[in-house]
């Protein structure tokens, strides 16, 4: 013969709460680390389009690679922007001609390699 008392579990009181989810204290989606000096901001406004996206990327790999001084420009830099090749080279052409980055070319066929250029004058006004 089948009793329900052979089933029960124990007591609502004896069961262990469940503990509330952790709060994560790190963002999962790519954010560009700062600061950013105003004028270099300034300056690449006023550029053509893929300058800004191009530059601003540059920043957000320099916060991801702690710092690094020399980024590069390669075929995973440019899917992330969603440029091509040619669009990545005259961002950066333009960004060099204001003086807000230094380029160093390799060679044909291979990837740019870029510093970004901050100076004590670019401090807020």
């Amino acid at each position: 013969m089948i009793r329900l008392e052979d089933f029960k579990g124990a007591s609502c009181e004896e069961l262990p709460l469940p503990s509330p989810p952790r709060l994560r204290n790190r963002s999962t989606a790519p954010f560009i680390s700062g600061p950013i000096p105003l004028a270099w901001i300034r300056q690449a406004i006023q550029l053509p389009k893929p300058a800004i996206g191009v530059g601003l990327t540059l920043w957000l790999l320099r916060g991801i690679q702690r710092g690094a001084s020399q980024l590069r420009i390669d075929q995973s830099f440019r899917k992330r922007l969603g440029l091509s090749a040619d669009q990545a080279r005259r961002g950066a052409h333009a960004l060099e001609k204001a003086g807000l980055v230094k380029v160093v070319r390799q060679g044909r066929g291979r990837c740019l390699v870029v510093q970004l250029v901050t100076t004590a004058s670019d401090a807020f006004p």
